[in-house]
């Protein structure tokens, strides 16, 4: 899940559609942490940021074949 999926949360939280946690001043906002096969999304607490995360995951499954694990989410 590494490639093209933090491509694009990086690209729309870049354009304002989702958003991360800031840390320190001058210091890119993240909105995700990825460990092997494990991806943690982290944003805004809003029902808007939620669907946004989850069509933008829904979207990576479809292209490539993967599945959410439903006992880890």
């Amino acid at each position: 899940m590494v490639g093209s999926f933090s491509k694009a949360l990086d690209h729309n939280q870049l354009v304002r559609l989702i958003t991360g946690i800031k840390f320190e001043n001058g210091v890119k906002n993240i909105n995700h942490s990825q460990f092997a096969d494990d991806t943690l999304l982290i944003g805004g607490a809003s029902n808007i940021i939620a669907y946004r995360f989850k069509a933008l995951l829904d979207k990576y499954m479809s292209y490539s074949g993967g599945m959410v694990s439903q006992l880890k989410s």
